[in-house]
C-alpha cells in the first residue's frame, strides 16, 4: 500500500515569490494522479519535490506516513521518467535497463529474469541488444519506462513522457500506459499540459495554475462540474463558451437571471450583481426536441474535424461555439436555431469566477 500526502507545501526560489503556494492533497495506492496545468504553473516543481530533487520551503511531504522532507532522493523509493528518455547512449537497451539493479549489487540471474519479464510486458524483447540511437522515439520511451519498472518503486513519477512523440505514437503510448497501470497496480504521478492525456489516463486530476490548486477530482467530476471559469475553459475542446454579465433580478424574495427569454432561478447566496454562464459546445443541439432554451445564432465560419463541424457564430449574448454533424448541409445556412437544457448550464460568480452550485 502506498500513500502520498502534501500538507500546506510552499516552494520559493527567493523570499518574495512562491512558485508553489499552500499545496495540499492525498493520493492512495494505485492512483493514477495527473498534475495538469499550463507551462510554468508549478506542476514539474511538485514532481521534483516528491522526488527530493528540490527542497520544500515550507510544509510537509509524507510517503506512507513517513515525513520525507529531509530524506535523500535515493532513499524515497520513487522512480522518475523524463520527457527526454535519459538513456545512456554507449549502453545497449539491456544494460540501460539493468543499470540501477547492478548499482545495488543484484545478482545477474535475477537481473536477467526481471529484464525478460519487463521486456515482454512492454514489447521490447527485440530491442534488448540495440543501442539507443538505433531505436525510435516511442521505443526509447518504452525502454525508459522499463528501466523505472524494474526497480519496483513505491511511486512512479512521469514528467510529460509523451510530449516529444508524434501524434500517432503518443496515442499508442497513452493506451500502453493505461494498460500498464492496470497491470502493475502501482501509484503514478504524471505531469502534463495535455487535457486529453489527463482525461483518458487519470483516476484523479489536480488542476494547477500559478502555483495553486484550482480543483481536485476525477476526470468526470472536473469535466462536468468545473470549480471555476479557468478550469471550465482549460478542460474541454473546444473550450467552454462563457457568456458574461447576466444581471441578477430580484422579485418577491426570488433571485433569477433571464437567458434567451428563459427565467433561471438562483438558489444560493452570492454577493455579485451579475453572473457568467458556461455552455459546452456539445450541449447545444440543432434538432427540434423540446428543450428549455432556444438560441438563434449566426454561422460565421466553421472547421470540419472528422465526423463533425466546429462552428463559430454570434448571438444576442455574444460569440458562441457549437458542434454540428458533418452530414449537416452547412454551406446553405447563414443562421441556425439551437436548443439547450437548463441542467447543462454552468453558473459562475461574476466577481470571484467561482462555480455557483445550485
Amino acid at each position: 500500500m502506498t500513500k502520498l500526502e502534501f500538507k500546506n507545501v510552499y516552494k520559493s526560489y527567493d523570499k518574495d515569490k512562491f512558485v508553489i503556494k499552500d499545496i495540499s492533497f492525498t493520493i492512495n495506492d494505485n492512483d493514477f494522479l495527473i498534475l495538469l496545468g499550463s507551462s510554468g504553473c508549478g506542476k514539474t516543481t511538485i514532481l521534483n519535490l516528491i522526488a527530493g530533487l528540490e527542497e520544500v520551503t515550507k510544509g510537509e511531504i509524507y510517503i506512507n506516513s513517513l515525513l520525507v522532507n529531509n530524506v535523500e532522493p535515493k532513499d524515497r523509493d520513487v522512480a522518475m521518467i523524463f520527457q527526454n528518455y535519459a538513456l545512456y547512449p554507449h549502453m545497449n537497451v539491456y544494460d540501460n535497463i539493468a543499470f540501477s539493479l547492478r548499482n545495488k549489487k543484484v545478482d545477474e540471474q535475477t537481473i536477467n529474469n526481471k529484464i525478460i519479464e519487463v521486456s515482454k510486458t512492454l514489447k521490447i524483447e527485440e530491442l534488448l541488444y540495440k543501442k539507443p540511437n538505433k531505436i525510435s522515439g516511442g521505443q526509447k520511451q518504452r525502454v525508459s519506462i522499463a528501466r523505472a519498472i524494474i526497480r519496483e518503486p513505491k511511486i512512479f513519477l512521469m514528467d510529460e513522457p509523451l510530449s516529444s512523440l508524434d501524434v500517432s505514437l503518443r496515442n499508442e503510448m497513452r493506451e500502453e500506459l493505461k494498460k500498464l497501470h492496470n497491470k502493475l497496480n502501482k501509484t503514478i504521478v504524471y505531469v502534463t499540459h495535455d487535457q486529453i492525456e489527463a482525461l483518458t489516463l487519470g483516476t484523479k486530476i489536480i488542476v494547477i495554475e500559478e502555483g495553486k490548486i484550482f480543483q481536485v477530482g476525477t476526470p468526470k467530476e472536473i469535466y462536468e462540474r468545473p470549480s471555476n471559469e479557468f478550469v471550465a475553459q482549460f478542460i474541454g475542446a473546444p473550450k467552454m463558451n462563457i457568456i458574461k454579465d447576466l444581471k441578477i433580478n430580484y422579485k418577491n424574495k426570488e433571485k433569477y437571471i433571464v437567458f434567451f427569454d428563459k427565467k433561471i432561478k438562483i438558489n444560493t447566496n452570492i454577493e455579485a450583481n451579475s453572473l457568467d454562464i458556461g455552455i459546452r459546445a456539445e450541449h447545444l443541439f440543432f434538432d427540434n426536441r423540446n428543450r428549455d432554451i432556444k438560441i438563434n445564432s449566426s454561422i460565421d465560419y466553421y472547421e470540419l474535424i472528422g465526423s463533425e463541424y466546429i462552428v463559430h457564430g454570434k448571438t444576442n449574448y455574444g460569440d458562441l461555439i457549437f458542434k454540428l454533424p458533418s452530414t449537416f448541409n452547412i454551406d446553405d445556412k447563414k443562421t441556425i436555431s439551437l436548443s439547450l437544457s437548463v441542467e447543462k448550464i454552468h453558473l459562475f460568480d461574476n466577481i470571484t469566477k467561482e462555480r455557483i452550485y445550485l
